[in-house]
């Protein structure tokens, strides 16, 4: 298994192509990252339950779904099938939960920032104080399942 965080890259690199193609997709079919972005959280929820067994930011995935257009929810349900096979393609590759971990939360940021520039287009720093924020909360959720991990 790759388990260093600097392998986190080699994984991102990897996912790259794929991840494009499908953010591509989806929003040429849907019109939106919302599926798209909802499905990545919830494989990133996955992979920190995996590590510490928490399910809270599962819980906290189902309850934005509900929350969700029905397109949204039917580009998130196609998405969560999606990034499933991505992680057992990633999985069979030698990455461990770790380094998809990091990986996603590249993913996620580069999907919040294209969506709150979008959202915000007249206000560019709010919308980079968004991102950062989302960010910086993904990163404390993976500390912690990783510190639990390690007690």
């Amino acid at each position: 298994m790759i388990e260093a965080e600097e392998d986190a890259m080699r994984c991102a690199a990897c996912l790259g192509p794929e991840v494009q193609v499908y953010l591509e997709y989806t929003e040429n079919k849907f019109g939106s990252l919302n599926g798209p972005m909802w499905a990545f959280l919830w494989g990133f929820a996955r992979l920190l339950s995996e590590m510490n067994g928490n399910i809270r930011m599962r819980k906290q995935t189902l309850l934005l779904y509900t929350e969700m257009l029905p397109d949204d929810r039917a580009a998130a349900r196609e998405g969560k099938h999606r990034i499933d096979e991505i992680l057992l393609a990633m999985r069979q590759k030698g990455f461990s939960t770790t380094a998809l971990a990091w990986a996603f939360i590249g993913i996620l940021t580069n999907i919040m920032s294209q969506s709150s520039h979008r959202l915000i287009p007249d206000d560019y720093l709010r919308a980079e104080r968004e991102t950062r924020q989302f960010t910086e909360d993904l990163i404390t959720s993976l500390n912690k399942a990783r510190r639990t991990l390690l007690n």
